[in-house]
């Protein structure tokens, strides 16, 4: 920070004291580069936003869903098994534990995924010519996907 920055601030802590310290407050809220920073990102957003149809994101909460499941699937199948075996193998040396965890957690994180598409993906997926499948705000996204 610069000297004149410093000076302005022990300025304002000597002068705008009592009430008038929420001027204070207002003041280094409007002089931080943090505020710049985040009014910058918004208003990036904001454009990016602006140009996306309103039909795409409207199925942002469907593809969420979507991997909530993936994630809960891969949880449950190698999660919590690995898990239970890791808690359960206290007395042997951490670099051998950790070694048998991670080719566990890929194994079993495979075979989740692979389970996944082949059970849970096909039951999800939505078919625009059958209108079978998991889609939220099918309607809307329909009407709206090139507005």
């Amino acid at each position: 920070m610069s000297a004149k920055w410093v000076r302005s601030q022990e300025w304002e802590r000597r002068h705008l004291a009592g009430p008038l310290t929420p001027v204070r407050w207002v003041l280094h809220a409007l002089s931080s580069i943090t505020l710049a920073v985040v009014l910058l990102s918004l208003v990036a957003v904001y454009g990016i936003l602006a140009s996306v149809p309103v039909g795409l994101i409207a199925l942002l909460p469907t593809y969420v869903l979507y991997g909530v499941t993936l994630l809960i699937t891969v949880a449950v199948i190698a999660g919590i098994p690995v898990w239970g075996w890791w808690r359960a193998t206290t007395s042997r040396g951490f670099g051998l534990r950790f070694t048998v965890a991670l080719v566990l957690i890929i194994l079993l994180g495979v075979a989740a995924v692979w389970g996944w598409n082949s059970v849970a993906w096909p039951v999800l997926r939505y078919d625009e010519s059958k209108h079978t499948g998991l889609r939220l705000f099918a309607d809307f996204v329909d009407r709206y996907k090139a507005v």
